[in-house]
């Protein structure tokens, strides 16, 4: 399973992510909470866009630690702890070469951060999706650098799916299917995003599928049901075509 990785250091790295602003991966209501908290925050200390950036660089500025090592100490360094748990109590028999961060400045989804080989989580992550998260952390990098960073990191996430589906008791698939559909599946008023995704990979010759499967699953996975996202991840709809699937235990 993931090792868990309760690292201040870490943590102070995402805090100054989250002031500065500008990253996707980031909760926007950070800041906010931020400024209601202290009268002055500090602003451009790092220019960092993305997580990976902000847990390998090197040149880290400590003027906001004191302020941070406050925040640290009132229960943000047991997040990680708690988190970590509640993973090993999911009772995968899939082994995840990842290191875990928890930072209330991300969101809710994992973010995947291969340079440091660390799964970075906010604060509520569901223990299903940091797991996975593990295992989607190499497939990204796997996919045609010309495809657009969205569509790979969705792509990774279903990949990484029918790796642990034929690994998990039937209870554990079934709760990580419901989860993954509620969170990693667009809403289905936002169904062209996964359209959008699908046929990419289509047309990059990606999709080892004939085109009436590639219209089920478009179809089904657009109006989120569970049974056609296990139909996907059994079929192994999202593995690239030719690819050497990585070992998951």
């Amino acid at each position: 399973m993931m090792q868990p990785r309760v690292d201040a250091e870490l943590g102070y790295r995402l805090h100054l992510l989250g002031l500065a602003g500008g990253s996707l991966e980031v909760q926007p209501g950070y800041l906010r909470t931020e400024e209601k908290l202290r009268k002055q925050v500090p602003r451009g200390l790092v220019g960092w866009l993305t997580v990976d950036e902000a847990l390998a660089a090197s040149d880290v500025p400590a003027s906001d630690r004191a302020w941070f090592d406050k925040r640290w100490a009132m229960g943000e360094g047991t997040e990680a702890t708690t988190l970590a748990a509640s993973i090993a109590a999911l009772g995968w028999d899939v082994s995840i070469d990842a290191a875990l961060v928890v930072s209330p400045a991300l969101r809710a989804l994992p973010c995947l951060a291969p340079t440091t080989r660390t799964v970075a989580v906010g604060a509520g992550t569901l223990p299903t999706l940091a797991a996975l998260g593990g295992v989607a952390l190499d497939l990204e990098a796997r996919y045609p650098a010309a495809l657009a960073a969205d569509t790979k990191r969705f792509a990774a996430w279903m990949w990484a799916g029918s790796l642990v589906t034929p690994r998990l008791a039937s209870d554990a698939l079934d709760r990580l299917l419901i989860d993954a559909t509620q969170y990693l599946l667009p809403p289905q008023h936002r169904q062209d995003e996964l359209e959008h995704h699908v046929l990419v990979l289509a047309r990059a010759k990606l999709l080892d599928q004939p085109p009436g499967e590639i219209e089920r699953t478009i179809h089904g996975l657009g109006r989120r049901r569970a049974d056609r996202l296990h139909r996907a991840w059994t079929r192994g709809f999202f593995v690239p075509r030719g690819s050497s699937d990585p070992p998951t235990g």
